[in-house]
Parts: structure tokens; C-alpha cells; sequence
């Protein structure tokens, strides 16, 4: 049997594999700015457009559609320079909407949803983009000062921004704050991504010829434990949910996790022990919902609970917040989680006391048929192994 330790780095290999690659990384990055520049000179405002999500936290992982790799799908905030009091959300949506359509560059690119505005763009080695586009005003000073009172950390407030929300042409205000989420997961991670850094850009360096040196590799190519291990959870979560993908877990409840989870560690923890504990801590809270007696109180201590009965997650950012609000609406999506839990803790670290075959299946399923043989090849296999599908697995917002 394949030793722990060479598992381990196989695993990380699957990584590289779904991780968004240099030169789409540097496409998506010039392509947003030259959005942003296009809409500034034609909707005659001035405005700041900025990466969220998975582009801006560096935990990018490409997306699957029907149990199979799809196009990369990045998310940007444009933020215009207005305060919501002096514009309606309507009338944002409009002007930036208008602005995308004057002229031809975006012809045929361009869909409109109730969320977004998403901009597509052409494969290239037959992997695609698209941008998705929120546009936003600055939130008021009085809502900030409100968030304020509420806040943990009132620090990261004012940066909070108002994006439209609702049915079109219905549009409302809607309080968010990606920058101060931005910036309380960057103060953990930081010190986890200067220790892995060096590392990390000497293994990119080997296994691409895109860049030349090591300083040429953009900040946002780097990568920590911490975001390793959220690309992994991110990874498995996909094909768990994959029929089921309405219950799914949004990303910024594994952000939250994994980041609380690693203020309490060394910043020299290995990714696969960090990986343990994130998941030991949500087994606690499966155990915790068990106990018939103590259930109630034991939650309110996690990190993953409830609070006055309902299952609360805290937006650090926005006091308002609660990511586990869907959770409160429908029974199944905290049912299914904790089933998710159970299942990532025998893929992912459980599997490591398996056999080369079965270790092969569980990552087949895990992360996909066409990333392992890919990235393996018919390591693992003394024979042809059966993999296990996630579709029989009993298993909303990205």
C-alpha cells in the first residue's frame, strides 16, 4: 500500500488540476479591469470594480455542471461612486446595464439575471470564463453606524456596500460587505501564506512553464493551508451536492470555518492536519445536535450553531448576516450538511487507512474520474477498480 505521505501529495496534485490555471488567471484578471474601464467611460461614472468570492479569497476551484468540469465562473463587485441614498438600486442596475450595451465589444457575451450581470467569454484548450458582475453604491452612514453598535469587529464596517437585490425592475437595497470580509480572512490567512509561499511558487514554478521566475507569479497565485484545505472541502462538496445542489452550503460558510477553525493553530500546520480538525469540528456540532439533553446549549459554542434556536452562522463582517439563514427555512439543508461532514471525514481523511484501490475510487468520487486519471494516471490500480459514485451517496447559494 501507497504511504500516507505520498497520498497526501497525490491529493495535492488533484488540487493544481482544478485550480484556476496561470494564464486564466491572468486572462480574468486583465479582462475584469478592461470591463470596468468600459463601463466607466459609458455610463459616465466613476467607480471601483474589485474581485469577491473564490478569485478574491484565492480558493478557486473549477465548477462542475452534470458531475463534469465546467467553465470557471469569478465574481466582481463594481461599486460605483454614489451612496445609495442618491441613486435607487433600480437605477444603478439600469445605468450599468445600458452601459454594457452600448457599442459592440459585448455583443452576444452579455446575461442578465436577478443577481448578476455575467459577461462570457471563449474557451481557450477548451477551458472558459465568465465574469459575473454585481454592481453596487457605498451603504449609508447611518446603516454603517448601525452595523457598528452591532459589530464584533466595527473596524471592518466601513467598507459596506448596498447591492440591488429582487426581481427585475423591482430592484431593493441589500446590505453587503465583501471588502470586510476580504479583509478579516486576510488578517488569518496571512501568516499561513508567507510561510507556504516560497513553497508553493517552487512547485507552480515546476509544474507550468508560464512564468519565468518565481517573481513574475502574481500575489493571487499563492496559496496557504488555509486555502488548500478550502478548496478541498469546496472540491468534495460539489459532487456530494451535485443532486442535490439547492441544499448546497454557500462557499463563505467553509471560509468562515476553515479560518475560525485555524486562529486557533500553529501557522506551520500541514494542510492535511488542518483539513482533521476543520472536520473534527463539525463532527462536535453533529455530536452536539445529537445530545438530546444538552444539544441546545453545547451549539451555542460552535462555530456552526444555533443561536435562540436557530442555526446562526456569523458573517464577520456584517452583524446582520447570518449565512445559515437558509438553514432556518428549510429542515433538509442542515440535514444534509451534517451527512456531508460524515462523508468528507471518510473521503478525505479516513481513506488514507485504505487500500491503493479503494483510496483511487474514493477520490474518484470525490473529485471526479477525469481529474484522477488526469493527474494519476493508473497509480493506485492493481486492478480495475469500481468507483464509488456520488450519485448514491444520501446526500444554495455558491
Amino acid at each position: 500500500m501507497i504511504e500516507k505521505n505520498e497520498r497526501q501529495r497525490d491529493i495535492l496534485k488533484l488540487l493544481e488540476d482544478i485550480d484556476i490555471p496561470p494564464y486564466m488567471y491572468e486572462k480574468a484578471d486583465s479582462r475584469y479591469k478592461a470591463v470596468a474601464k468600459y463601463i466607466g467611460e459609458h455610463a459616465d461614472l466613476r467607480m471601483n470594480m474589485y474581485a469577491q468570492g473564490s478569485f478574491a479569497f484565492g480558493t478557486v476551484v473549477r465548477p462542475l455542471k452534470d458531475g463534469k468540469d465546467a467553465d470557471y465562473d469569478l465574481d466582481f463587485i463594481c461599486e460605483v461612486d454614489k451612496e445609495r441614498g442618491d441613486i435607487t438600486a433600480t437605477e444603478l442596475r439600469t445605468i450599468i446595464e445600458k452601459a454594457l450595451a452600448e457599442g459592440k465589444l459585448y455583443d452576444g457575451k452579455v446575461e442578465y439575471s436577478d443577481e448578476c450581470i455575467t459577461i462570457h467569454y471563449a474557451e481557450e484548450n477548451g477551458v472558459g470564463f465568465s465574469i459575473d458582475i454585481v454592481p453596487a453604491a457605498r451603504e449609508s452612514k447611518e446603516n454603517k453606524d448601525r452595523l457598528k453598535k452591532k459589530a464584533e469587529r466595527p473596524d471592518l464596517i466601513d467598507t459596506s456596500i448596498a447591492i440591488p437585490m429582487g426581481k427585475k425592475p423591482m430592484y431593493k437595497w441589500h446590505t453587503n460587505n465583501p471588502k470586510g470580509f476580504q479583509a478579516w480572512f486576510d488578517e488569518i490567512n496571512s501568516p499561513f501564506l508567507e510561510l507556504a509561499r516560497s513553497g508553493h511558487r517552487r512547485a507552480l514554478m515546476e509544474s507550468t512553464d508560464f512564468y519565468n521566475t518565481v517573481e513574475e507569479i502574481p500575489a493571487g497565485m499563492d496559496r496557504s493551508a488555509i486555502q488548500r484545505v478550502i478548496q478541498i472541502l469546496k472540491r468534495d462538496r460539489d459532487l456530494f451536492y451535485k443532486n442535490f445542489s439547492d441544499l448546497k452550503p454557500i462557499s463563505a460558510i467553509i471560509n468562515v470555518l476553515v479560518a475560525d477553525v485555524a486562529t486557533g493553530c500553529d501557522v506551520d500546520i500541514g494542510i492535511f492536519e488542518l483539513l482533521d480538525l476543520v472536520l473534527e469540528e463539525l463532527a462536535e456540532s453533529a455530536r452536539c445536535l445529537k445530545d438530546k439533553q444538552n444539544g441546545e446549549i453545547l451549539l451555542e459554542s460552535r462555530i456552526v450553531g444555533k443561536r435562540n434556536k436557530g442555526w446562526y452562522i456569523a458573517n464577520p463582517a456584517n452583524p446582520e448576516d447570518n449565512l445559515a439563514s437558509a438553514w432556518n427555512e428549510d429542515s433538509r439543508i442542515p440535514d444534509k450538511f451534517f451527512l456531508w461532514v460524515e462523508a468528507a471525514r471518510k473521503d478525505l481523511i479516513k481513506s488514507m487507512e485504505q487500500s491503493d484501490e479503494e483510496f483511487r475510487a474514493i477520490f474518484e468520487s470525490a473529485f471526479g474520474q477525469d481529474v484522477v486519471q488526469k493527474s494519476w494516471g493508473n497509480k493506485y490500480e492493481t486492478k480495475k477498480a469500481t468507483p464509488i459514485m456520488a450519485s448514491s451517496k444520501p446526500w444554495r447559494r455558491v
